[in-house]
């Protein structure tokens, strides 16, 4: 096969994988426009595949990948996640100032999707073929698709910390951190679908709202009131500069981290990843039910999230209003950095680290999985970070704007998805895998 026909072959896959997520984003628009799924099913869809799903697919993936012998794989990842997602949080702040853009610009421009969007997309791609190229000797595509899997989860933790640790400081609500805190705990509560209760309404529960016993149940909304209170009194009292530490380590404490941690546990610790990870008679004891169960939950996650994403897009294409001159603005500057300014440096950079140093290992599907961490739409994060923040009407039908157009040219990416697997199959050749 001639060069141009491969170059040609590679965009066409590309191309086609980008489509297959761009559907999937769709299909949760059409649910959501012809009533086949409300809004705050939509909600609660999100938070549970962000609270439950997305942990579980943690533990497994990057549990099942992770061990003591291939720790090189991992580091480039969390370094590079971090340089990236701050330099692009320098630059957003940066372009805000001298363009006197909305502070949430530099949000939009410094976290992109790294879940369900390059998860499905990777999933796409193993279907297209395109990335034979970049499989090393005796290695299957399933088994490097989840390779680049766990590493893209890993970005998502990274990721997940700083917008949670840095989005309200980014947006200068001007708040003082005590309010973000109760805002953010009663935004948690209407997501939960469980609003604070007395103890005289927890008691008036049913069988049909509880499998708890109504005692029992009672006495648990009442503990948890109570908890929250202690914690929400003891946090006042704490000086400014110890509140802004504990909001940051809180920051740390989340499902994505959570399941991480798990993950890493299990995956670092031998006698756990044989029982979880081994075949049965290999002494994997945990696997054929809780190994698998775990599995199922989080296997749902990459393309319910896309669904969720599409449905929650919707509603920004029912909303009217906004400014659509700071809209255009936004767009240009967050487009910029999103798919221009990191498609640009970022494939070359890792490219020369690639093929012309040893700090990166030999696994062509970590650079090419490097390549692409930076590229694409927003996180719908900036949506829920507005909105918990209190930002003006204006400004969260505005970003619902940029939202769509942004994950509406998502195929976009099918250019930097081919230069990215030039680049890695070019440093595979240059290191003699």
């Amino acid at each position: 096969m001639s060069t141009s026909a491969s170059l040609f072959e590679s965009f066409l896959g590309g191309l086609e994988a980008s489509l297959s997520v761009l559907l999937t984003l769709g299909y949760g628009v059409a649910a959501a426009r012809f009533g086949l799924i409300g809004h705050a099913a939509i909600k609660d869809a999100s938070r549970l595949c962000n609270k439950l799903f997305l942990p579980a697919l943690l533990i497994v993936n990057v549990g099942s990948q992770l061990n003591a012998g291939n720790l090189d794989k991992y580091w480039p990842v969390l370094v590079w996640a971090l340089f990236y997602i701050l330099t692009s949080v320098l630059i957003g702040f940066v372009m805000v100032k001298a363009f006197k853009l909305p502070a949430w610009v530099t949000i939009a421009a410094s976290f992109n999707n790294t879940t369900s969007l390059p998860l499905l997309l990777a999933q796409a791609l193993a279907s297209t073929n395109i990335l034979q190229g970049l499989l090393t000797a005796d290695e299957t595509m399933t088994t490097a698709i989840a390779r680049a899997k766990s590493y893209f989860l890993i970005c998502s933790v990274i990721k997940n910390v700083l917008v949670i640790g840095l989005g309200s400081k980014l947006l200068n609500a001007g708040k003082p951190p005590g309010e973000q805190k109760d805002q953010q705990d009663e935004d948690d509560q209407q997501q939960d679908g469980h609003p604070q209760q007395s103890e005289d309404e927890a008691r008036q529960a049913t069988e049909n709202s509880s499998l708890l016993p109504v005692a029992a149940s009672g006495r648990m909304y009442t503990w948890n009131h109570e908890v929250h209170n202690v914690i929400d009194r003891e946090y006042s009292k704490l000086p400014p500069a110890a509140q802004s530490t504990v909001s940051v380590l809180a920051a740390l404490v989340n499902p994505a981290s959570i399941g991480a941690v798990i993950a890493m546990i299990i995956g670092l610790t031998p006698f756990l990843h044989k029982l979880f990870f081994n075949n049965f008679e290999d002494g994997g004891y945990l696997k054929p039910w809780l190994t698998v169960s775990i599995q199922n939950i989080g296997n749902l996650f990459t393309a319910l999230q896309m669904f969720v994403v599409g449905g929650l897009l919707n509603v920004s294409l029912e909303k009217k209003g906004g400014n659509d001159k700071l809209s255009k603005s936004a767009m240009a500057v967050t487009f910029f950095i999103r798919f221009i300014l990191w498609g640009a440096v970022g494939i070359p950079l890792i490219y020369y680290l690639a093929s012309r140093t040893t700090l990166l290992s030999d696994d062509p599907i970590l650079w090419f999985a490097m390549m692409i961490m930076p590229i694409g739409p927003p996180a719908m994060i900036l949506s829920t970070t507005l909105e918990v923040s209190g930002a003006p009407e204006k400004d969260q039908i505005s970003v619902a704007k940029v939202l769509t157009f942004f994950y509406s040219v998502t195929p976009i990416i099918c250019i930097a998805v081919v230069a990215a697997l030039k680049a890695a199959e070019a440093a595979k050749s240059i290191r003699g895998l």
